[in-house]
């Protein structure tokens, strides 16, 4: 696990941009052609992948198959909804504990508004990513769905550390609780790999995605090129899908 965060870090941004600068610094006296054209591919993308029309261009093919949609009843044969997480914040002082980010809550917060809505289970999906992790985040996430959002039924499967995992355990609990097809909630640009691993599962299911941005207007032609740290977050999360749905692929080759 380890080894797979140092690769997937080495290979998104900034750090391989930062890489390609380094490289060609070290280069610049022996082989300047080379140290240009590195230095060159290093600052030019980051400067790209900055801009928040790159970063938005990115989430084009990610979201392109699912749109927003709440219906007044719930799919026809959906019996629950399930909700990836997402990571959460560590040690935040103002809890005395780790808390979710704000990834988790924003699925969580549409899950349990479609629980209420429909009056269905909801199941929450996510377990310690990290040794040092003392409470999965899906007890984390049952936790805020009873207390903050008073959702009355919820499960949790709390072993999972990725995407691939979540949908392999989720699966096992839908059996064991004799349910055969679910809602999915996940953001739009991660829906893309989630709902190749629950296919790839053979969980039968509906994507429900939160917090798409491929299609936000963008005002003011000279602002979408000017780079920003949200529009370097939106690229690194793009790419980050694609890297995961790419392995995710051979994977199950």
């Amino acid at each position: 696990m380890m080894l797979s965060t140092l690769i997937k870090t080495l290979l998104l941004p900034p750090a391989l941009q930062i890489i390609c600068i380094v490289v060609g610094l070290l280069m610049w006296r022996m082989y300047r052609r080379l140290a240009i054209a590195s230095l060159l591919a290093g600052l030019m993308s980051l400067w790209l992948l900055s801009t928040p029309v790159i970063g938005l261009f990115l989430h084009v093919w990610l979201e392109a198959p699912f749109q927003a949609y709440t219906p007044d009843e719930p799919p026809q044969g959906v019996e629950a909804i399930v909700v990836l997480g997402a990571g959460r914040h560590y040690q935040a002082a103002e809890y005395g504990d780790d808390t979710l980010s704000h990834s988790a809550l924003w699925r969580l917060r549409y899950g349990g508004y479609l629980a209420k809505r429909w009056d269905l289970p909801v199941i929450v999906s996510g377990g310690n990513v990290r040794e040092f992790e003392r409470l999965p985040e899906a007890a984390m996430g049952a936790d805020f769905l009873k207390k903050e959002l008073g959702v009355t039924t919820v499960w949790q499967e709390d072993r999972s550390r990725n995407t691939w995992e979540n949908a392999q355990f989720t699966r096992d609990l839908l059996i064991e609780k004799s349910i055969n097809k679910v809602v999915l909630v996940t953001h739009g640009y991660h829906m893309r790999r989630s709902t190749y691993s629950f296919m790839q599962a053979g969980v039968e299911h509906i994507a429900m995605p939160t917090g798409l941005v491929a299609h936000h207007s963008m005002t003011g032609w000279w602002g979408n090129w000017l780079p920003s740290a949200g529009a370097l977050g939106l690229s690194y999360r793009a790419l980050h899908e694609y890297m995961g749905l790419l392995f995710y692929r051979l994977k199950s080759m």
